[in-house]
């Protein structure tokens, strides 16, 4: 993991290491998101799978990913199993604050425990960015050297701190994951640009493009959403020791330190109120909105930390069946999300909701629309539209267009 850059054109080709196969297996969705056995989170039947992206050197900025042919949007590009992975809500049983001291641990004890037991994993390891003070190494050479020492736990956890995922286990509702995937390290972030976006199902991480990437052109994620505070990206930044250049951190940057302290309290505040008993006061989300705006008036498109008030905004009127209202929330929500990769997952709910909306109005050609929508951005986080997939997102959805005749 490391900041966003561009291709050096004299650049190194690192291969295909890592991967199992070029030719792209059949995943199941469906299977992942329903699992017959909640409690089983390892899948050890599923393939790798690299797809048209080899890692290539950029010139004063590291490593990063690049697509050698033209990708279309909802392509599959790696399918990845977790060299060792850590599921805190499960396996760390200790409060929130320890656990997390104790996951970068965990993971780093199971990275130094499968190097003793597969010492031939460890030039692979070891190929990893260890931070701007350890580096990486630069030759086939300087890894094979290293792996006469076999552990270096000073590498090893450094290695872990810096390329690390976290986040939510599709098809399990309040389970976390804190991984190490190896190439998946080598794709790098930017918060507004990113033109892919990574899911994880069990310990496998799908990394999928979010939108048509031409031929050489680098792939980027984002690590963290981009709708967080940029009090809580920027310290994401500081731990992994860089800093954001992207347009929306610039942007924060240009707004000034009193502005930026505004915005943040005023989340921090909304999302202690969503969890007390006046979350659902729409006094408190509409003023919130409203101040939140008057932050960044000129460039309303930019201000993705509207979209959680906006949301409960949105289902203030749903619940009370003022669906026109609901619906135009929702569609700004739509707006802002659907230029973020990594909050497709919210087009996919958005679209849902705005059909829902205009069929419960009697617009049903309108209502069709949506649902094709929807479908759509499916294709782009799942690479699948079956129907089957739609059933288990949102059940209550798929039985109300079944039957009004709109599936």
């Amino acid at each position: 993991m490391q900041g966003s850059g561009t291709l050096d054109k004299g650049h190194r080709h690192y291969g295909s290491r890592g991967a199992t196969t070029s030719t792209t297996p059949t995943y199941k969705i469906t299977s992942l998101l329903n699992p017959t056995d909640p409690s089983q989170l390892y899948d050890d039947t599923l393939p790798e799978y690299l797809g048209p992206v080899a890692i290539d050197s950029i010139r004063g900025r590291g490593r990063g990913v690049f697509t050698t042919k033209d990708i279309s949007s909802g392509e599959l590009l790696i399918a990845s199993k977790a060299l060792a992975i850590v599921f805190p809500d499960s396996s760390l049983n200790c409060s929130k604050l320890w656990r997390e001291v104790k996951k970068l641990g965990a993971l780093r004890e199971q990275v130094g425990d499968l190097i003793k037991q597969e010492p031939g994993i460890a030039s692979q390891i070891y190929d990893l960015y260890a931070g701007p003070h350890l580096g990486y190494f630069e030759t086939p050479a300087e890894i094979a050297a290293k792996t006469i020492e076999l552990i270096d736990m000073e590498r090893i956890e450094r290695i872990c701190s810096f390329n690390a995922f976290q986040g939510s286990v599709q098809g399990y509702k309040s389970e976390t994951c804190f991984g190490l995937w190896y190439f998946p390290s080598f794709i790098n972030h930017d918060c507004l640009g990113a033109n892919a976006r990574w899911t994880v199902f069990k310990n496998f991480m799908f990394v999928r493009a979010f939108k048509p990437i031409a031929k050489g052109e680098e792939v980027l994620i984002s690590y963290v959403d981009p709708n967080e505070s940029s009090a809580f990206r920027r310290n994401f930044f500081l731990k992994h020791e860089f800093q954001c250049s992207c347009a929306l951190c610039c942007l924060e940057r240009s707004d000034g330190q009193c502005v930026r302290r505004r915005r943040d309290i005023l989340l921090e505040d909304f999302r202690e109120s969503q969890a007390a008993e006046d979350g659902g006061n729409f006094e408190i989300i509409q003023t919130t909105l409203t101040e939140l705006e008057s932050l960044r008036p000129g460039l309303p498109e930019s201000n993705v930390f509207l979209i959680q008030p906006l949301i409960c905004a949105g289902f203030s009127h749903y619940e009370k069946s003022r669906y026109e209202d609901a619906q135009s929330y929702f569609t700004r929500v739509f707006d802002l999300c659907s230029q973020l990769g990594q909050l497709s997952l919210l087009c996919v709910s958005c679209s849902f909701t705005i059909a829902t909306c205009l069929l419960r109005r009697g617009k049903n050609a309108e209502a069709s629309h949506w649902v094709e929508i929807s479908k759509a951005w499916m294709k782009k986080t799942y690479g699948t539209t079956e129907n089957g997939l739609i059933q288990i997102l949102r059940p209550s959805f798929f039985n109300e267009m079944n039957a009004n005749g709109l599936m």
